[in-house]
C-alpha cells in the first residue's frame, strides 16, 4: 500500500485496477481489526478494460465511512462499498451508519471531502456528479465519473 502511494500514485492517471487494489488491500487491513467479523459489503467490480484514473480519488470517502461508522458496533454499526463499471461509466457508491451519538475516532481530519470536491472538478470538469446524502441515521456518497 505504501509502494503503491510513494511511486505509483506521482502520476497523473493510474490504472482503474491498481486503484481497485488499493481499496481492496485498505478493507482488508481495516477487517482484520475484529475477529468477530463487521458488517462491511464490498462489491469492486474489476473487469475493467485499462481504464486509468486520477489516483487516490476513492479513499477519502471509504476512510470517512470506517472513521465516522462506528462499524465496532455490531448490531448497528455497517458499510457497503460498491465500484460499477458500465461502459466508460464509472459508478462508485459508499453508505455507511451514522451513531445516534456524535464521536470522534480522532481529531484529524475535516478537509477530505473539500479536497475530493476540488480534485473531480478540476480533473473532470463536466464529467462526474457527486452525490453526499446525510440522514439522522446513514451517510452516502454516489460518484458517476465518465471516463473517456
Amino acid at each position: 500500500m505504501l509502494r503503491y502511494m510513494l511511486y505509483d500514485c506521482n502520476a497523473e492517471k493510474v490504472a482503474l485496477q491498481k486503484e481497485i487494489e488499493y481499496l481492496k488491500n485498505y478493507i482488508d487491513l481495516k477487517l482484520l481489526k475484529d475477529s468477530q467479523g463487521l458488517n462491511v459489503k464490498v462489491h469492486l467490480d474489476d473487469s475493467n478494460n485499462g481504464q486509468m484514473i486520477a489516483p487516490m480519488l476513492f479513499i477519502p470517502f471509504v476512510e470517512n465511512a470506517f472513521k465516522h461508522s462506528k462499524i465496532e458496533d455490531l448490531e448497528n454499526g455497517w458499510i457497503t462499498i460498491e465500484l460499477i463499471i458500465k461502459g466508460q461509466s464509472l459508478h462508485f457508491i459508499v453508505a455507511n451508519s451514522r451513531p445516534s451519538t456524535s464521536f470522534t475516532k480522532d481529531q484529524v481530519g475535516g478537509i477530505g471531502l473539500q479536497n475530493v470536491k476540488r480534485q473531480l472538478e478540476l480533473l473532470y470538469p463536466g464529467k462526474h456528479r457527486l452525490q453526499i446524502d446525510t440522514e439522522a441515521d446513514r451517510f452516502s456518497v454516489d460518484l458517476v465519473i465518465n471516463l473517456v
